[in-house]
């Protein structure tokens, strides 16, 4: 790519960016209050993508977000770490096991609730003989309390449900269902299969390091950085890594004993091989990372960075014009919104117009209440916590797939943006859109 043409297109994009003023009303404001922005650097146009990071940050804190600046951030994020190491054992079973939870979340969105709980069951019994609790905990518990889900919303009397929901408990005892959005009698349920884990004994985990600031997980969940203090735990066998940028993977199996501390304390190792600066992720929408992995580093970097929701910007261009692509995750549920993409062309006509939308796309997805409407924002492909299923609707306008949108007109065609919501958005005389694609 010559330097130029690099230049040009940056000084366009910042400048259509950098014009908007506050368009999200404050009110709005309070299912996510923090922000943090980060550029994805694959080598390609990684200039661009970094200016672009911080024009959205600007916007963003124009609407009266509270957005984590770029010198924090980057700190943060190069200190930290950028990826987790993931064992290759069990990797094909436990994606076998993650496409069956996947169609059973959407049979059970669906109403379908026969094949979604045989989905569920196939799911659970996949990521067990694949790679078990302690290394793919966070895929086993959803296939267990989206298992639940199922019979609870089927009145099952088996006594399944609340089965399965002690199951996942025990894979993570800290996994709490948002009251104001699963039904009284889940929530009940879930309260009572944790009283009755809780009931054979806890204990406390004290996780030290040197030095400090490393990631832990447990059962494969992360559950914070050192030094860390896990109280409460239940009784019994975890499965504890420990996950630092430069510094060797730890993993070992532990064992939590009724009414005493366990004390983990260890001096980390250094590896000797530098990590890559910022997130790994190859271009959101084209490259080889599938919208569970997007989102997985989108909600690893906002886990670091403590912040509510966080925004991807990946920014690609050629002689042939160029491509920006943005994803947006939630920590709290652990889901990802619908990405948008703008495409243009080498003339850039068009490009000020579809990037001042883009923004206020992404401002709408920083302030939005999901747990109202989950169907309206979140990306069907890489769907967050099960709990989120409790707010399926029968009126759904889209078939075959959920979770999708119709795009309104919002951009112009001749140069503007080629992407549509829910891969088919809607378009007005003479106007184009832009939007999301589901890869």
């Amino acid at each position: 790519m010559k330097t130029g043409t690099i230049k040009a297109g940056v000084c366009q994009i910042v400048t259509a960016v950098m014009v908007l003023g506050p368009v999200f009303e404050p009110a709005a404001l309070a299912t996510a209050n923090t922000v943090a922005v980060i550029p994805v650097r694959d080598g390609v146009s990684d200039n661009i993508s970094d200016d672009l990071a911080e024009s959205y940050r600007n916007a963003l804190s124009r609407s009266g977000f509270q957005v984590v600046s770029r010198d924090v951030a980057d700190q943060v994020l190069d200190y930290s770490g950028n990826v987790r190491p993931k064992e290759s054992a069990g990797d094909e079973g436990e994606g076998e096991g993650e496409g069956l939870l996947a169609q059973a979340k959407e049979s059970y969105f669906n109403f379908d609730n026969k094949r979604a709980l045989t989905f569920a069951r196939g799911a659970i019994e996949k990521i067990t003989a694949a790679c078990g609790p302690r290394k793919c905990g966070e895929a086993l518990r959803d296939a267990y309390v989206t298992a639940g889900l199922i019979l609870s919303a089927q009145r099952d009397e088996s006594g399944d449900a609340e089965r399965y929901f002690q199951e996942a408990v025990k894979i993570d005892p800290s996994y709490t269902p948002d009251r104001k959005i699963v039904s009284p009698s889940v929530a009940e349920a879930m309260a009572s299969a944790r009283a009755a884990v809780i009931a054979g004994g806890v204990g406390d985990l004290v996780v030290q390091t040197d030095p400090p600031t490393a990631e832990v997980y447990l059962n494969g969940i992360l559950k914070g950085v050192t030094p860390l203090t896990l109280k409460t735990l239940p009784a019994g066998g975890y499965g504890l890594e420990i996950s630092a940028d430069r510094y060797r993977l730890i993993a070992e199996d532990i064992t939590i004993t009724s009414d005493k501390t366990l004390t983990f304390d260890r001096r980390l190792v250094w590896d000797g091989a530098p990590g890559a600066h910022g997130l790994p992720i190859q271009n959101i929408t084209t490259g080889g990372f599938d919208t569970k992995g997007q989102i997985e580093e989108g909600l690893a970097a906002a886990d670091r960075l403590k912040v509510d929701r966080l925004l991807l910007v990946d920014a690609d261009e050629s002689g042939d014009g160029g491509e920006i692509a943005l994803r947006m995750v939630d920590r709290r549920f652990k889901a990802g919104f619908d990405p948008v993409v703008v495409r243009y062309r080498p003339d850039k006509e068009g490009l000020p117009k579809d990037l001042n939308i883009s923004a206020r796309t992404i401002i709408k997805q920083a302030g939005a209440d999901v747990s109202k409407n989950p169907s309206k924002y979140l990306d069907p492909s890489g769907i967050g916590d099960p709990i989120l299923l409790g707010k399926r609707r029968r009126a759904l306008t889209e078939s075959p797939a959920f979770w999708m949108m119709v795009a309104g007109v919002l951009a112009g065609a001749a140069g503007g943006a080629a992407s549509a919501m829910g891969g088919g958005g809607g378009a007005g005389e003479g106007l184009g859109s832009i939007g999301v694609q589901f890869k």
